[in-house]
């Protein structure tokens, strides 16, 4: 590969190699907010000051938008980790200039995509740079939704799954799971334009500024699953 085309996006094996915290490290994940603790195998409900009340709020408004105000009208993979795959992309867009290419030569499972699309958000928001550019709040709210934390559904084993990815699954985003590719359905597009209504202007201009490039971001995760599915 010529530098000149490395200088131009990330790889995904470059990625692969950026370090970013799990959930199991509570005390770097600065963005999120524990609603409960276990006590000898009991949840036991933490009472959240009226700040962090708030901070959920907003992050929950926010996280109504990701899909409906985002990628909008624009078709779109139907697999959860290529959607979100897609919306960081374009974030990485705004923030460094630069996509995130997947290798079109070979398979990738659920969880390596999601694990990109994590370590690409957390090293792309991490710097002052980025909350100059983005919505504070508004980068709390996509950390949030896109750290993978662990889940337990019995009889199966504890795995790794982001809170965007169970919502796109349980949801229904999608207007058609027989595809790899289709489009958002409307009630979620009409839901996202209500919530944004009642969102701040800065948080608004966020999300604009990634809308710009969620086209761009898109073609680049439906060229791939082109090129490697069948459906």
């Amino acid at each position: 590969m010529k530098r000149r085309d490395q200088d131009q996006f990330f790889t995904f094996d470059e990625v692969k190699n950026f370090e970013a915290p799990t959930c199991f490290h509570e005390r770097k994940l600065w963005f999120d907010i524990k609603g409960y603790y276990m006590d000898r195998c009991k949840r036991v409900w933490l009472k959240l000051t009226e700040e962090e009340q708030e901070r959920n709020k907003i992050c929950a408004q926010i996280s109504v938008v990701f899909v409906g105000k985002i990628i909008g009208e624009n078709r779109c993979p139907t697999i959860s980790d290529w959607a979100g795959f897609s919306i960081v992309n374009a974030i990485s867009k705004v923030l460094t200039g630069k996509f995130c290419i997947p290798p079109k030569d070979r398979s990738l499972t659920e969880e390596e995509v999601e694990n990109i699309t994590w370590k690409l958000l957390w090293n792309i928001t991490k710097t002052k740079k980025a909350r100059k550019i983005l919505d504070r709040k508004f980068i709390e709210a996509i950390l949030r939704d896109f750290l993978p934390r662990e889940q337990y559904c019995p009889p199966e084993h504890p795995y790794l799954r982001s809170r965007f990815s169970e919502k796109w699954k349980f949801a229904e985003y999608a207007d058609t799971f027989m595809s790899s590719t289709g489009n958002i359905r409307i009630e979620a597009i009409e839901q996202a334009e209500r919530t944004t209504e009642v969102l701040p202007p800065e948080i608004i201009n966020s999300i604009d500024k990634i809308r710009e490039h969620i086209p761009d971001a898109l073609k680049i995760s439906m060229e791939y699953i082109k090129a490697r599915f069948k459906w």
